[in-house]
């Protein structure tokens, strides 16, 4: 690889969401739901709710409600899967067949950041992007590139010779926004978040449990309250995990056709406790319902 011209480059969708035509959206839909095995009456069902959501977005601005008539709603939660989908058959049209592909060593997106590696001068480069921004009217991709180092989403890759490091980006504007562990929350979920941003800075770091980075993180939560004893009990939690198990995919499908567990979520308060235990008291009264034969899984919000 050290002999190749290899160039690291990050592109990025320019207000993607807002580009996409309503028409577009629905249509691509339809075409992923004819894909599946889902009945015709299902199919019809989703697609009717999908024509209301996405053109049925009212906002109120200076008192007076406006309807927007085109694009995707920036704030719809059904937005990223659109974006998906819309990228997702741009790639298969454009990308993996393109008089391009031997440029392209590496190709990976996230809904619309994608990191890839080009094989090539800086000037090759530069056709491949003036063409990739000919391709549809609705898509506008901005490009960072250097021959060593780059930030992709809150990853930091670097080359070295035939090999690439990873550690973790923080962006300038970076305020340490970290919930407060003063802040009314269930006390198992501060100490949690110690113990998940840890195994995140062991994942992403290639080099074993980078210390200017755990010391950095360690910093972070003290600036935010958090027990010293609370952080170096997270630290010592997340090194005892394998980062090869982490990188490794852990996604499950379940095929079961049982019903999931009930669920009682509720608002987090001080009487949670006794509100749990007031439902767990009387329960009774509902389990002559089918539905209700089983105490509830207990949440908070």
């Amino acid at each position: 690889m050290e002999d190749q011209n290899i160039l690291l480059v990050t592109l990025d969708v320019a207000a993607l969401y807002t580009k996409i035509p309503q028409t577009a959206a629905l249509t691509l839909i339809s075409h992923f739901l004819n894909l599946s095995s889902l009945s015709d009456i299902k199919i019809s069902f989703l697609e009717i709710l999908a024509k209301f959501i996405l053109t049925k977005n009212y906002f109120c601005f200076n008192s007076e409600f406006f309807l927007q008539e085109k694009d995707v709603a920036m704030g719809a939660t059904v937005a990223p899967s659109i974006a998906y989908l819309y990228m997702s058959q741009f790639e298969e049209t454009h990308i993996y067949s393109s008089i391009y592909q031997h440029h392209l060593l590496f190709w990976k997106r996230f809904i619309d950041d994608i990191f890839l590696l080009w094989i090539g001068t800086q000037e090759e480069l530069n056709v491949f992007l003036h063409w990739l921004n000919s391709l549809d009217q609705n898509l506008s991709f901005t490009a960072h590139v250097h021959p060593t180092e780059i930030a992709f989403l809150d990853l930091k890759i670097i080359r070295s010779c035939s090999t690439f490091n990873t550690t973790i980006y923080q962006k300038p504007t970076d305020r340490n926004a970290l919930l407060h562990y003063r802040s009314f929350h269930p006390t198992p979920l501060k100490q949690g978040i110690p113990v998940g941003q840890f195994v995140r800075l062991h994942h992403l770091c290639s080099e074993t449990m980078d210390f200017k980075q755990a010391q950095l993180m360690s910093e972070k939560f003290l600036h935010r309250g958090y027990p010293f004893p609370v952080i170096k009990k997270a630290n010592k939690h997340a090194s005892y995990v394998h980062r090869e198990w982490l990188l490794q995919d852990h996604t499950t499908f379940s095929s079961s056709t049982a019903d999931p567990p009930l669920a009682c979520i509720l608002p987090y308060a001080r009487q949670m406790n006794q509100i749990r235990d007031i439902i767990r008291k009387h329960w009774h009264v509902l389990q002559y319902h089918p539905q209700f034969q089983f105490l509830p899984l207990f949440s908070y919000r």
